[in-house]
């Protein structure tokens, strides 16, 4: 994990891994070995021998007038981990090299980009994609490509669902969750399942009203998430992430159209999730796409009450999944702009959990607006309050952190009961005495 995390972020060398008597220049060999990987993603191969890389390279190194000893360079890999020997034969021991490496040489050859997005989808290979567009952060190539492709993407999942664009299952859920089911009762969301493209077996599952309690797993959601390409949506949406977190030197109308259509997507999951969630309430649990969904002994064994708690947690989870691939203080601008901006409240309260998930510097500045705007019973400040609680609870934190945390603790709390537009320090100072608590600390050491 601590290499791949290296390798994100540039700093790996190979002149910092290499042995003192071994005369092997880094970006030769970013050079070599990404005309080599080529030479391996073309032909489909995994496996070579040290005559395959020297037959290989050595003519190439000799058109480029590259005077790299081809047999330290292996060496110089092999010793540091890089390479490793299998039967007689090499392999990269971490795949992620190859894409490193592949990257390298798509900057450096056009052809071969365009074959990998066009021939390979690139695009769907999230680490390949991550080194692409961080290491010069402006290839403009990949982020239209990845926006083109999540539209497209977008309107299949709603073709194939047919899935009510207008449906929100949030709108009349309050500050509590068990102060109201308005909204997301079991006969609307029913209905709404009914009237759609959902496969016929999930269909049945959810109007069968035999299941009244929480069963073992069944294979349908699998099948589901395969047949209906939700599967496709979530792959593009963590690369579509990450080139957009690495993308800082792209033209920035190009960035706010990739980042608007990863918030749309983010919301054709959410609606995805929210259709199937009967029959997660009465299956327990489901997985797919490498995300798994699973109710713990706090969810309960009653399926309205069970159905209702996860559809309350689904924000958070969706925020779970891509916070870690999407977040980077450089975008901290971008989000302050569709924070107070973008048209579709659930995307904002999205924005604002990464916001406060990520805490980046005076992220207590960003924040205080957005809870002004929120109103003083709605599910969206109910949900910030309840995430920054969690946060307060279990996050590792800097003294200031917990400091803004905490402040924003009790402003959501002041919010919901004076209804003050942005409440501010003579209002959060009342706190204690409007019987606010904060939640337990667990003992973590700054």
């Amino acid at each position: 994990k601590r290499l791949i995390e290296q390798i994100n972020k540039n700093k790996l060398k190979i002149e910092d891994l290499r042995n003192e008597r071994d005369e092997i220049d880094d970006e030769n060999c970013k050079f070599i070995m990404g005309y080599f990987c080529q030479y391996l993603i073309e032909n489909d191969r995994l496996f070579f021998t040290e005559e395959e890389f020297v037959k290989i390279c050595k003519p190439f190194a000799e058109e480029q007038y590259n005077s790299t000893n081809l047999h330290n360079l292996l060496q110089v890999l092999i010793n540091n981990q890089i390479l490793e020997a299998i039967n007689a034969q090499l392999q990269f021991k971490i795949v992620c090299w190859v894409s490193y490496f592949a990257a390298n040489r798509m900057i450096n050859d056009d052809e071969f980009a365009k074959y990998m997005f066009e021939e390979k989808n690139a695009v769907y290979n999230a680490d390949l994609i991550d080194f692409y567009t961080g290491i010069t952060g402006r290839n403009e190539d990949a982020i239209t490509k990845i926006t083109g492709l999540l539209k497209e993407q977008a309107k299949i999942v709603y073709e194939h669902l047919g899935i009510d664009k207008e449906f929100n299952p949030f709108d009349n859920i309050k500050w509590r969750q068990n102060e109201t089911i308005q909204g997301v009762t079991q006969k609307q969301l029913e209905e709404k399942i009914q009237s759609s493209r959902m496969p016929d077996d999930i269909k049945e599952a959810v109007a069968d009203s035999s299941f009244d309690s929480v069963r073992p797993y069944s294979q349908q959601i699998y099948t589901f998430f395969d047949k209906y390409e939700v599967r496709n949506l979530m792959q593009l949406l963590t690369s579509a992430s990450r080139a957009l977190r690495n993308s800082e030197f792209v033209y920035p109308k190009l960035r706010e159209q990739l980042a608007e259509s990863i918030f749309a997507g983010w919301e054709i999951l959410m609606r995805v999730l929210v259709y199937i969630s009967p029959l997660m309430a009465k299956n327990g649990f489901g997985g797919f796409g490498g995300a798994n969904f699973k109710l713990d002994k706090s969810f309960s064994k009653n399926y309205a009450e069970c159905l209702k708690q996860i559809i309350v947690a689904m924000p958070y989870n969706i925020i779970l999944w891509y916070k870690n691939d999407f977040y980077s203080d450089k975008l901290t601008l971008l989000l302050k702009k569709y924070l107070m901006e973008h048209e579709n409240e659930f995307i904002r309260h999205l924005v604002a959990l990464i916001i406060c998930s990520a805490r980046p510097r005076e992220f207590e500045n960003l924040i205080s607006p957005y809870i002004g705007s929120l109103g003083k019973n709605t599910y969206y400040l109910g949900d910030l309050y309840s995430s920054l609680c969690l946060n307060y609870s279990f996050d590792f934190m800097s003294g200031h952190e917990l400091r803004q945390t905490e402040n924003l603790i009790k402003s959501c709390y002041m919010k919901h009961l004076t209804g003050s537009t942005e409440p501010g320090p003579a209002t959060i100072a009342k706190f204690e005495r409007m019987q606010g608590k904060l939640p337990d600390r667990k003992s973590f050491e700054e």
